[in-house]
């Protein structure tokens, strides 16, 4: 137990941990965008909300990944 905890703690350290928050949140918005378009085409209106949500936590775990980059340069 106490070796998986020194695992994640060396994560949360890593300098790829902003990196991989910034492509993980622009995959996100690039699925949001494909749901909230594919929604109204398919007629499935369900579609646009999980396309919405998927914008929105997208758009927050890209800019924690761009503020984690503005710090380790720094």
């Amino acid at each position: 137990m106490a070796d998986e905890m020194g695992l994640v703690l060396r994560w949360r350290r890593s300098p790829l941990l902003p990196w991989a928050r910034v492509f993980g949140g622009l995959l996100l918005v690039l699925a949001g965008v494909w749901l909230v378009v594919a929604g109204p085409l398919f007629h499935h209106l369900w579609l646009d909300v999980i396309g919405a949500i998927l914008l929105v936590l997208g758009g927050y775990l890209f800019s924690i990944g761009v503020k984690g980059l503005r710090h380790t340069g720094s």
